[in-house]
């Protein structure tokens, strides 16, 4: 179990509770949704200025996705152990895929 992570999962799940009292996973992965597209914004503009005040702002979307991210594990029961192993099965398997041509949007989709 990596304690670092912990540490964060167990502090944010207090402030969580202690600050808005019941808070279902599924709120919690909407609210990620949404943090998702500010910190996609933040990217693109960052991309465009390049300054220290927008990776500054970069740098916080991303952290606003991660507390969220790691609220929603600890919610659902996971502790930090538990979800590192499941990123590292998860990326194992996107290592084995094969991988389509960029979409549009310049995601990928894997194919198999």
């Amino acid at each position: 179990m990596n304690e670092e992570l912990q540490r964060l999962m167990d502090e944010v799940s207090e402030w969580q509770h202690k600050t808005f009292h019941t808070v279902e996973c599924v709120n919690i992965s909407r609210h990620l949704e949404k943090e998702a597209k500010e910190l996609t914004e933040a990217i693109e503009i960052h991309n465009e200025k390049g300054t220290v005040e927008t990776l500054w702002n970069m740098e916080e979307e991303m952290a606003d996705c991660l507390i969220l991210l790691v609220s929603c594990a600890k919610k659902a029961g996971f502790d930090s152990g538990r979800l590192l192993s499941a990123a590292y099965s998860k990326l194992h398997i996107n290592k084995r895929r094969k991988w389509g041509e960029q979409n549009e949007d310049g995601t990928f989709t894997h194919i198999e």
